[in-house]
């Protein structure tokens, strides 16, 4: 990214931001906008991305009641995302 906009650089200064933007240390210090609004929030946005982990969090209605504000939400974009429950 640095070459396409055309911004010199060290290979240790990207080496440098390849690890402060890994998900392992943005998770651990818990950069996270919520805190902003709310300083005692103790649950993070960033999450592992594992398929079908909603299933640890909603039960089947409150998935569905997702599914339908979804819908509902996104029903003038464009873009089509396929996902699998």
């Amino acid at each position: 990214m640095a070459e396409f906009i055309d911004v010199s650089h060290t290979d240790d200064f990207i080496r440098e931001v390849i690890e402060k933007c890994s998900f392992d240390n943005i998770k651990k210090h818990k950069y996270d906008s919520t805190r902003m609004i709310d300083p005692k929030h103790e649950s993070t946005l960033f999450r592992k991305g594992v398929i079908g982990d909603w299933k640890n969090w909603f039960t089947v209605a409150q998935n569905e009641k997702f599914d339908e504000i979804y819908r509902e939400e996104m029903k003038n974009c464009d873009v089509d995302f396929i996902y699998k429950h």
